[in-house]
């Protein structure tokens, strides 16, 4: 009888055990999102700065312009100087390291799939890769994405 209870009390436990470590799964580093992260959120713009100014009745001068981006929970779009906003929709998202990776799809223009990755340098302060511009954007609660002449 004493045997019986050793024997039955080693095989619990190694059932146990056995389904203890088999439940255990390897962890992805990376998971995948359908909607931006909270703290990317909100109008970023650049610092100003120069650029070729061209004026309707054919004179040139010098001109200031910054460059916009606009992240909401599912759209990321940007601007340049005087161009509209041009948005595309989140399709998945992800944090590697201290970047996150944002892939959008735009119906503006066939097949325009991009993929940004951004750094959150400060509460204020981005750092966004796209294609092969690296810019750092502040948070602005109004865009000025204009060409002014300088004066």
């Amino acid at each position: 009888m004493k045997k019986w209870k050793v024997l039955l009390g080693t095989v619990a436990l190694s059932l146990g055990l056995f389904f203890a470590v088999g439940s255990l799964s390897s962890v992805s580093a990376a998971t995948w999102h359908n909607e931006t992260p909270t703290v990317l959120r909100g109008k970023w713009e650049t610092k100003p700065f120069k650029v070729r100014y061209y004026y309707d009745d054919g004179h040139k001068g010098w001109g200031q312009a910054s460059w916009g981006y606009h992240i909401t929970k599912h759209h990321i779009g940007g601007c340049e100087l005087q161009t509209d906003l041009l948005t595309g929709k989140v399709t998945k998202t992800n944090s590697s390291g201290p970047y996150y990776h944002i892939h959008s799809y735009s119906n503006f223009a066939e097949g325009s799939y991009k993929v940004d990755k951004i750094k959150r340098l400060s509460r204020n302060k981005l750092l966004i890769k796209s294609g092969n511009k690296n810019r750092v954007y502040y948070r602005v609660r109004h865009f000025h994405i204009y060409a002014k002449p300088l004066s």
